[in-house]
């Protein structure tokens, strides 16, 4: 524990009575409301960790763990749902990892390191067994074909980036061809070895179908996005287009 200074020790740590009652943005939307819970709760639990001179776990790692919980996933299943804005069956998943795909030169002052082919293969090997563990079991002759189309197009639902494997998908037919699917992604995947960057949202809403619906950042006090370079162009190149959604003092006004 460190040592306990006079400021930190007669700081005042905001109660959340009414977190995400306090501007309209997150009044009117329930998953800002229920983002905004977390993060006032957050927010006031590593205060009162100040001021006994502590400085971990930080405000994201508490925020974290406060969305693993089961009764915050069924209040956010509840926001997620009377939101009106994502498919029915959609998830809020903390700190999930994506590739993105950035086709555009790489500005400097993003001073991030694309992933490694090998990195890669490791974040999606998961998925791509579960893929050929479902095809194996559910094709029956007449269905071989469909299911493989099927598998091949949840993981361009899933990866939405890694538009390259359409060309694999094209082809890919294990009834007539016998197409290898490890060799379709790993194919996939080295074209990308090199201008793939991982980016880890504080809560991902995902679709029913594994896709990513939007990105919500906490931005506690002294974070900001004009501190992380590149975070907000690959959360929108992640989402299509998207504003990754910010939730901070401002929006929730803890209080």
């Amino acid at each position: 524990m460190g040592a306990v200074d006079e400021a930190a020790r007669l700081m005042v740590c905001k109660t959340c009575p009414d977190c995400g009652k306090g501007v309209p943005s997150a009044r009117l939307d329930p998953v800002k409301a229920e983002l905004c819970v977390v993060f006032c709760q957050a927010r006031k639990e590593f205060c009162e960790l100040k001021k006994q001179g502590k400085t971990k776990p930080r405000p994201s790692k508490i925020a974290e763990e406060k969305m693993k919980d089961p009764a915050t996933q069924r209040r956010m299943t509840n926001a997620l749902n009377k939101s009106g804005k994502f498919p029915r069956g959609a998830s809020a998943i903390p700190e999930k990892p994506h590739a993105v795909v950035w086709k555009k030169p790489v500005p400097k002052s993003w001073k991030r390191v694309p992933m490694t082919g090998e990195r890669l293969k490791r974040m999606l090997a998961p998925l791509r067994e579960k893929i050929e563990r479902e095809v194996k079991a559910k094709a029956a002759a007449v269905l071989k074909r469909k299911l493989a189309k099927k598998a091949a197009t949840a993981w361009l639902k899933f990866v939405p980036v890694l538009n390259v494997i359409s060309t694999a998908y094209d082809i890919y037919d294990i009834a007539s061809t016998g197409y290898d699917l490890y060799k379709m992604i790993d194919d996939a995947m080295a074209k990308l070895d090199g201008k793939v960057f991982e980016i880890r949202p504080d809560v991902s809403i995902m679709g029913p179908d594994g896709s990513l619906q939007d990105t919500y950042d906490f931005k506690f006090d002294g974070d900001s996005l004009d501190n992380n370079p590149g975070q907000a162009e690959l959360y929108r190149e992640a989402t299509g287009g998207k504003d990754p959604k910010i939730i901070d003092q401002e929006t929730c006004k803890c209080k």
